[in-house]
């Protein structure tokens, strides 16, 4: 079966002088997200607006029994007066 990629548009020059991040800066912020997700997590969480910020990231792991894997993997932002189960 043969799979063939999405095409690519070129970004109007109107939108990319608009745009908030260029590409360096995406790839440096998905490279820190990756290597430091707490901190970048809970620092992208601080733009939001929450009634009681959140002061840690929680993991949760889902265990395959029959492939012997991580099923599934999720974070989920939590206060510190959290219960962190």
């Amino acid at each position: 079966m043969l799979t063939t990629a999405p095409p690519v548009y070129p970004v109007p020059p109107a939108w990319s002088a608009e745009a908030k991040v260029d590409a360096a800066a995406y790839a440096a912020g998905y490279r820190r997200s990756l290597d430091d997700a707490e901190a970048y997590w809970l620092e992208q969480a601080r733009r939001l607006d929450w009634l009681r910020e959140p002061t840690c990231l929680v993991a949760t792991h889902h265990w395959d029994m029959v492939k012997s894997a991580i099923a599934d993997h999720a974070w989920r932002f939590a206060a510190l007066a959290d219960e962190v189960s």
